[in-house]
């Protein structure tokens, strides 16, 4: 089964999803695959295909977590990688991401005796909002379009606008703070139509809340 371990999020993120969608879905050529609201969350850990016989151990390890309920609230935006092609739109965090980040080194902490490899790339606390559909696209005539090059730059793709006009108008969209005193270990089923997440176990905050 594949798994991941994140921090759930409220409805007023799902609903402010969903009318992010309806605003910008349409300027994007081709369509962007947006996140479905009531999918939306935080990851903290992906652990992969990992098997059902599994599942206790995970939960035993992710039950040592310790952590207190902290303050989060979205804010800004970007897109991975920040320099080529876009691949990921995302929100990232007005308040509360350092405790995002604790977070997500005490879980993946967790899971290293399990046989689980902790991510050395530096974590970065965001949300993601959509991806760029893969598939057969025009080849440009300008180098630079593979990921990672790191040369070419908004202005050089044909839908640079929507992009830019995006970003700069999620950046005024403001969220609202909301209280993170759980995370959850799902499961994703994935489908033609899209994943659907499957909440396997919950583990609430071990004290009292903190700032992030």
């Amino acid at each position: 089964m594949r798994c991941f371990v994140g921090l759930p999020l409220p409805e007023s993120y799902q609903d402010g999803l969903e009318r992010v969608r309806r605003q910008w879905g349409p300027r994007f050529a081709p369509p962007l695959t947006w996140t479905r609201p009531g999918n939306w969350h935080i990851t903290l850990a992906f652990l992969g295909e990992v098997e059902e016989s599994q599942q206790p151990d995970l939960e035993q390890a992710l039950s040592a977590v310790a952590f207190a309920p902290f303050t989060f609230q979205a804010g800004g935006a970007g897109v991975f990688p920040p320099q080529g092609r876009p691949k990921v739109l995302w929100v990232g965090a007005l308040y509360g991401e350092q405790a995002v980040a604790a977070l997500a080194s005490e879980v993946q902490q967790s899971l290293i005796p399990l046989g689980f490899e902790s991510d050395d790339r530096p974590f970065t606390t965001h949300l993601t909002l959509a991806r760029a559909k893969r598939g057969k696209s025009k080849r440009h005539k300008h180098t630079g379009a593979k990921r990672g090059a790191g040369d070419e730059s908004f202005q050089k793709i044909p839908d640079a606008n929507a992009w830019q006009e995006c970003i700069a108008g999620l950046g005024r969209v403001e969220w609202p703070p909301v209280t993170m005193d759980s995370f959850i270990l799902w499961r994703s089923h994935l489908s033609e139509a899209g994943p659907r997440y499957e909440p396997l176990a919950s583990f609430g905050a071990t004290s009292e809340s903190s700032n992030g």
